[in-house]
């Protein structure tokens, strides 16, 4: 029996019990005779105090109940997905096409590259590789098509030029994706780029409309290598000469004079164009900034294209991709504040991996998006890290289970894989689109609740202790009703830098953000520096597996120490976060020292966590400046399995 079947059966108990009650009691006296004894109570002083009381009593008794809108789910569609970055015949498409049909696939999400299309003379667009396929899907299939259209450009391009593309931070062209690596993203700070890009995008949407319109069930623009309607997030984007103008632009906008920015920040630049740009992981106000840049020039090209895309129809559907919205790579995605970025959207997927926490995703992205929004959920491909038949049916059953509409599968060949997993696709066509489709969960249900902020997303830098907070409510897989807070993305900032955060104030360098990584011996209570593994991309101290890297601490035979300065004198408010990855471990021994004393209640210190415990802990400190505070891991009995996510945020009070 479903968690809300026995819920319901309880609330009608206990009403049943009350109306027992309620007749076994002395009658209600007539209205007419209470209010003659309430008109001569000599108790009351005037009938307009009685009137005042019971007004109040009304407003405090008679709150309205929280009623959420339900999701628009409407008509359900499983989709296969087909690539098209390199030339395939067209017998080779409807082979494709003919053995999805065959499973039982409803339609067919078609792949449209600019780069193939718009590829040798600026504003010459050739749609002759494509049209056959739409026309094949639509009019000989009978089947509905969905259309991905594909903004990359190439390294060798002769559209559009390579300065108006995105570039990291030490200068490389933003380059790489599938087949041969040649892809590239343009820069959304390219006005001639970007208005190109929407060129493009609407003469696809026009020419498919006029023929297909009631068979396409939406366009969605992709940006990234990736095929996501975001940054690319395999590295940090975007670092162009473009995108640094017009980041000094947006400081110089919101802050006028280089003193006031200074003050915000605890600089002594003499000009906005001395500013460093910061990685688009931090969390301090320079990282804050930087973040709202990025989501305003990404908002701005997602915008440009649903604005075209409505002119032309507006009741044809516009639809985005995000990798993800609140793992520790939706930093670099740009996707933090999704809900901002998908206003006018129609459809919302996400890309969720065979490891992903389904049910907490889906339930987030229902507090995300507004309730008008049809969600979708893509399953990769065969060679995903951890991919499983069992894995995938279980995305599919909780994606139609926690109100998506569309549901994908991508980089799949018709191979032996496909015929290996396609028992999956079809348990799921049989579940969903047959006679006797399951009950969905309540999704408007207002409790269980959780709220989580962007800002504490941001500084945590993953959402591992949000997570572990959702499976606690969670109970039986029931739906949680998550709140997401959008704190970030038009934030005032305006006050000085009073908080500091790891992981997302990681770096490569001792010191840097006052953060520092250590070895600690604790029966000499000595401190040593770790030194940078740069091919591991760790931290790594005194002994072989004591090991600090973004996000994580490993302790040895020498305990794992993270350590921040204190770069002012105050009190802090010192929240760390420890869950260890591994159910195998024995356990870790954690303190909190400050200037090599402990902080917390244990011996020496020390308090044991075992696997599935979280330490999430909140500590005042006064400190002064040049004070060190310790986040120390010890291995407890063996280094076995002691892999710890770890996260930690300082704020300082005013």
């Amino acid at each position: 029996m479903k968690p809300y079947h026995v819920r319901m059966i309880c609330v009608f108990l206990c009403m049943l019990m009350l109306c027992m009650a309620a007749c076994q009691a002395d009658p209600v006296q007539p209205q007419e005779e209470q209010s003659t004894q309430a008109a001569t109570t000599e108790e009351l002083t005037s009938a307009e105090q009685t009137t005042e009381e019971l007004t109040s009593a009304e407003q405090t008794t008679e709150e309205e109940p929280v009623v959420k809108e339900p999701r628009n789910v409407g008509q359900r569609y499983f989709i296969y997905r087909i690539w098209n970055f390199t030339p395939m015949t067209q017998a080779q498409f409807e082979a494709i096409v003919d053995a999805a049909a065959q499973t039982g696939f409803n339609a067919i999400k078609v792949h449209i590259p600019w780069s193939r299309v718009e590829a040798k003379t600026a504003g010459e667009y050739d749609f002759s590789a494509f049209d056959p396929m739409i026309e094949y899907v639509v009019k000989t299939k009978g089947l509905k098509v969905a259309i991905s259209i594909d903004l990359t450009r190439r390294a060798d391009d002769k559209v559009i030029g390579l300065d108006q593309m995105m570039y990291d931070p030490n200068g490389n062209l933003c380059k790489g994706g599938s087949i041969d690596g040649m892809r590239t993203m343009i820069s959304f700070c390219s006005e001639s780029a970007v208005n190109a890009a929407v060129a493009f995008y609407s003469a696809a949407v026009e020419r498919y409309e006029a023929k297909y319109a009631s068979d396409v069930l939406f366009y969605l623009p992709a940006f990234s290598q990736y095929a996501e309607s975001e940054y690319w997030c395999a590295g940090e984007y975007d670092y162009s000469d473009l995108a640094r103008a017009r980041f000094y632009d947006f400081l110089i906008d919101k802050y006028k004079d280089i003193n006031a920015l200074n003050a915000v920040l605890g600089t002594d630049y003499t000009a906005f164009g001395q500013i460093e740009l910061p990685s688009t992981t931090a969390s301090d106000n320079l990282g804050q900034l930087w973040y709202q840049f990025r989501h305003q020039k990404l908002k701005q090209m997602i915008d440009a294209l649903a604005v075209a895309q409505k002119q032309i129809n507006p009741e044809s559907k516009y639809a985005l991709q995000f990798g993800a919205i609140h793992d520790a790579a939706s930093l670099s995605r740009g996707t933090l504040a999704a809900a901002d970025l998908a206003e006018l959207a129609d459809v919302v997927w996400i890309d969720d991996g065979p490891n992903t926490e389904h049910e907490f995703s889906l339930d987030y992205s229902n507090g995300t998006f507004a309730p008008h929004i049809m969600l979708a959920q893509e399953i990769d491909g065969p060679r995903q890290t951890g991919a499983t038949p069992e894995k995938y049916l279980d995305q599919g059953m909780d994606a139609y289970t926690r109100g998506c509409t569309y549901l994908s599968i991508a980089n799949w060949s018709i191979d032996q894989d496909y015929r290996n997993y396609e028992w999956v696709w079809k348990q799921l066509i049989d579940t969903w689109f047959g006679d006797h489709v399951p009950e969905v969960i309540d999704t408007t249900r207002t409790e269980p609740a959780m709220e989580i902020s962007l800002t504490d997303l941001l500084r945590k830098g993953n959402p591992g202790a949000f997570i572990t907070s959702y499976y606690a409510l969670a109970k039986d897989g029931e739906f949680v009703n998550i709140t997401v807070k959008d704190d970030l993305s038009d934030k005032v900032i305006d006050q000085p830098n009073s908080f500091y955060a790891f992981p997302s104030g990681f770096s490569t360098e001792q010191g840097k953000g006052n953060w520092y990584y250590m070895s600690y011996h604790q029966k000499r209570g000595q401190f040593t520096e770790m030194t940078w593994d740069a091919q591991n991309a760790r931290w790594q101290g005194k002994a072989a597996f004591t090991l600090i890297a973004k996000g994580s601490m490993h302790p040895d035979s020498y305990d794992a120490a993270l350590v921040f300065e204190a770069p002012m004198d105050g009190v802090m408010q010192y929240k760390p976060t420890l869950s260890i990855v591994s159910d195998q471990s024995d356990g870790i021994m954690y303190a909190v020292l400050k200037n090599g004393e402990p902080l917390l209640d244990g011996k020496d210190g020390y308090v044991l966590l075992l696997p599935g415990e979280v330490y999430d802990g909140v500590l005042e400190i006064e400190v002064k400046k040049g004070d060190c505070i310790a986040l120390v891991i010890n291995m407890h009995k063996n280094n076995a399995f002691d892999s710890t996510s770890a996260s930690v945020i300082i704020e300082y009070y005013e």
